[in-house]
């Protein structure tokens, strides 16, 4: 059985923030995960660890992303905020996945983001494989599934594989897990792939892409195509949308900038593209729900990777908390 673990106050111990309130680690509160969350400020931002790099060993990946939730955690703690933070940033724990059932860990943090929007918390959950999505998004199906909610990915994969063995889910399985879902529930599926590469993807998936009506912005097209012109495609996608689930796979980037991740990517992205599409993004004030995923610190360099996932992570810390002031 998944593990709920208790983050600790030594994990966020940092310097300190000079002025009050004007660092991360002076505005975490620490939250038993297996409490009822009672008398939290609504709105705030609640952290969500997933240990878990079971779908990774699956899909015959390297493993380390298990250790991604603290890393980040670790990295994140000395960021800076935008403007003075009023309302705490709730740490609401990690699902630690020990026993390799990553079914039973899906379900413990679908059922953990499910009570974090039960009291209108913005969850923000760090992974983890890429597996930790289709747990993330069972958690939102009970308040969205009504809602028209589109699923955004910053990713090098589609990440629509058939299950393992017809049964089991893995870090390549989870749109296409959400898809079936989606399909199963008459659910629109509204699914936007960002940053993939097609040397990357076999064709059978982008016929499955075809089929579930995947909309997909490659690589090569930030390379040879006028950021307008991408940033049109992506807000057309998010009007047919009221709320967006934005899921950040960290292996979009190139290796240099990204060198700790199961599978990195010598043709990946650099910050300099993402960051105009995600601040876009982040202007609509659709985002809803967010993850950061695949960092695996055993194969990070310079703390590179952690690094960028902190400060994508503060970038939506800092919308939550604009969203409300």
């Amino acid at each position: 059985m998944p593990r709920l673990e208790a983050s600790t106050p030594h994990l966020w111990k940092g310097r300190p923030g000079g002025q009050t309130n004007e660092l991360v680690n002076s505005k975490v509160k620490i939250i038993d995960p297996s409490s009822d969350f009672a008398n939290l400020h609504e709105n705030s931002t609640a952290i969500i660890g997933f240990a878990c790099d079971t779908g990774i060993s699956r899909n015959h990946g390297r493993r380390g992303a298990k250790l991604g939730p603290n890393a980040l955690r670790s990295q994140l703690k000395n960021l800076c905020f935008s403007q003075i933070m009023e309302e705490p940033i709730y740490d609401l724990g990690t699902v630690c996945c020990d026993d390799e059932n990553l079914e039973s860990a899906q379900d413990a943090l679908a059922s953990l983001v499910e009570k974090a929007h039960d009291k209108n918390l913005r969850p923000i959950v760090l992974g983890g494989g890429h597996e930790t999505a289709w747990g993330h998004f069972q958690g939102l199906i009970p308040k969205y599934k009504s809602k028209n909610i589109g699923i955004i990915n910053f990713d090098a994969h589609l990440d629509l594989r058939p299950l393992k063995d017809n049964t089991y889910g893995t870090s390549g399985t989870p749109f296409r897990q959400m898809a079936t879902y989606c399909h199963e529930n008459h659910i629109d599926f509204k699914y936007l792939c960002i940053g993939l590469q097609k040397h990357c993807n076999p064709l059978s998936l982008f016929q499955t892409a075809k089929k579930f009506g995947t909309s997909i912005i490659t690589a090569d097209q930030f390379f040879s195509e006028d950021l307008a012109k991408i940033k049109n495609a992506v807000l057309e996608f998010c009007n047919q949308c009221d709320n967006i689930y934005l899921s950040i796979c960290l292996d979009v980037f190139q290796a240099g900038c990204a060198p700790g991740v199961s599978a990195p990517q010598s043709l990946g992205l650099q910050p300099f593209h993402i960051l105009p599409i995600y601040d876009q993004l982040l202007s609509l004030n659709k985002i809803v729900s967010l993850d950061v995923v695949e960092l695996s610190p055993p194969f990070d360099q310079d703390l590179r990777t952690a690094n960028l996932a902190a400060h994508l992570t503060m970038k939506q810390i800092n919308a939550n908390a604009h969203s409300h002031s």
